[in-house]
């Protein structure tokens, strides 16, 4: 396993994710508005951008290093690993300014969104490790 190559792909994903929720959040927000309906399918979008992304770059990473799903599931502790430590260190300068975001953070990790992100996230990584170590055809190079 390339573990310089699997943090560079996780902060990939969190990169692609942040900027993907950006887009949406812009975009979508004024579309769906403040029903209850909308929070809900908001939910339900972030979750399929969230498995696309982390499906597709799981393959990119498994195009150069070895397949299988227990490389796919270490790679996706890695990601949530590095996801959790970019959040943390965006922490600590409110931390130090005095300001309590220890009460947020564990409002967030104590709610399902986040578990179900930690769990589709090793989910599409296991996935698609399985899939690419399987599928000799995807692993073949057509060099001359």
């Amino acid at each position: 396993m390339n573990i310089k190559k699997a943090v560079g792909a996780g902060l990939l994903v969190f990169a692609i994710q942040f900027a993907a929720v950006s887009v949406a959040g812009n975009t979508l927000g004024p579309i769906l508005g403040s029903s209850a309906w909308a929070g809900y399918l908001w939910q339900a979008i972030m979750i399929a951008l969230l498995m696309a992304i982390v499906y597709c770059t799981a393959k990119w990473y498994f195009a150069d290093n070895t397949a299988n799903w227990i490389n796919g599931l270490y790679l996706g502790l890695i990601f949530v690993v590095t996801s959790f430590t970019i959040n943390l260190l965006q922490t600590i300068p409110a931390l130090m300014a005095g300001r309590d975001v220890l009460g947020p953070i564990q409002t967030y990790i104590s709610g399902w969104p986040f578990w179900i992100t930690v769990a589709i996230t090793i989910a599409a990584t296991t996935l698609s490790g399985y899939i690419s170590g399987k599928c000799t055809a995807c692993n073949t190079s057509t060099t001359t």
